[in-house]
């Protein structure tokens, strides 16, 4: 049997996997995308000679060869030659899970009545731009690639009608490539009645009001916006008000600007090789990668519930349904549970509130929330008080030295 490989890592450092890893059992892994490789070794009359030969695909006879492996990507420029996918061999129940999805999908009119189910799909490949913490290109390219619109409308008639979809999750990692055809892609997505989730950030600079206009008139009441930036102006000034914040620790992906340069300044150990964009592994001469850690938890919970947005602005019921979503994947959190008391009681919710108020009274002292309870103030006796509209909502946050930018944080998230 042949052993291959793919994806992110093998395409930027195969000879890592050969070599530091001792994987020479692989014989071949493969270099970018693989469709076309794949399909080209599969009706070879020789594989073998085909993976020697062939320079979308690394091997260790090409790696300790003499002479320099320069590998070459072999993409599908059409992407509608891509056939559909065979959702058949899959367990539809488990298949429309959508574990990373951070909000809850539903229009403002009422949920689907049935079963839910949740495809991600992707209409394009590529990605001009060059920021520094990302390595898609290494992989799919600088030039943008397209389903066409027709392809796109084809598949999601399939997916409503003959899987029951509800819900599409779109994976681009550059929707925003050609406005015109978003404008179609959401037409047809409002003509299916689909609710529609864009996971991986909407381009800032294509969101004017006419695109705005038109997501909303396509049932979309949430945009999940990339709002990185390295201009201390942007951060200072322009930063966008939201709803809800995914924090995320920049990392070193393999393939990226940031992997290259933190591996030539000593930063990262040398197997730092994935990333997840929640753990931290780079240490520099200002900080360690426990403090960043510790850090990435802090503006969490001063962000989605210290200082909640809609909290601000008196929308009660939106802060709530973004607590419940808290909730549903972890119960014992205990700033959800405070707030979500906060705001039944701002909406005159008192059984909903005392329920709250209970399950704060069952977490804020155990070993994982104390320490932040405390931080922010937060206690069942304010809590309570602010139930009797006896206290504001404004936090007293207590001195915080619990961190040392050069040191371990004394204690951990």
């Amino acid at each position: 049997s042949l052993v291959i490989g793919g994806g992110n890592i093998p395409t930027n450092d195969s000879k890592y996997i050969y070599d530091t890893l001792n994987c020479d059992f692989f014989d071949g892994l493969c270099i970018g995308e693989g469709e076309k490789p794949l399909l080209d070794l599969l009706t070879a009359d020789d594989k073998k000679k085909y993976l020697e030969e062939a320079m979308c695909w690394a091997t260790q006879k090409k790696l300790k060869s003499p002479f320099p492996f320069i590998s070459k990507h072999n993409f599908i420029e059409n992407l509608d030659e891509i056939p559909f996918y065979d959702y058949g061999l899959c367990d539809m129940d488990r298949h429309g899970l959508n574990p990373a999805a951070p909000i809850d999908l539903k229009f403002e009119d009422g949920v689907n009545e049935g079963q839910d189910y949740a495809f991600h799909i992707m209409t394009s490949r590529g990605c001009p731009f060059v920021c520094t913490f990302c390595a898609a290109h290494r992989t799919h390219g600088r030039t943008m690639r397209y389903h066409s619109v027709e392809r796109v409308e084809n598949d999601l008639k399939k997916l409503k009608e003959s899987y029951g979809a509800t819900k599409i999750i779109f994976q681009d990692d550059h929707l925003m490539g050609d406005k015109d055809r978003v404008y179609s892609i959401l037409d047809i997505v409002g003509k299916f009645k689909l609710q529609s989730l864009y996971q991986n950030g909407l381009t800032l600079y294509a969101l004017d009001l006419p695109m705005l206009e038109a997501f909303y008139k396509a049932g979309v009441r949430h945009l999940m916006l990339p709002v990185e930036s390295g201009s201390e102006r942007v951060l200072k000034e322009l930063m966008v008000k939201a709803n809800w914040f995914n924090i995320g620790i920049a990392s070193p992906v393999i393939g990226s600007e940031m992997h290259e340069l933190a591996q030539k300044k000593g930063y990262i150990s040398k197997d730092t090789m994935g990333a997840d964009f929640h753990k931290a592994v780079i240490e520099t001469e200002d900080w360690t990668p426990a403090y960043v850690q510790e850090m990435e938890y802090i503006f969490n919970l001063e962000l989605n519930f210290v200082y909640n947005n809609d909290i601000e602005y008196e929308e009660y019921e939106l802060a709530l349904r973004g607590f419940m979503n808290v909730l549903r994947v972890r119960k014992d959190h205990a700033f959800a549970c405070y707030y979500a008391a906060v705001c039944n009681a701002k909406l005159g919710n008192k059984k909903e509130f005392e329920k709250f108020l209970k399950l704060f009274e069952k977490y804020e002292a155990t070993p994982i929330w104390e320490k932040y309870c405390k931080k922010y103030n937060l206690t069942k006796t304010r809590l309570k008080l602010f139930g009797n509209n006896q206290t504001k909502l404004t936090s007293n946050i207590s001195n915080f030295d619990g961190m040392d930018p050069h040191g371990a944080a004394k204690f951990g998230p």
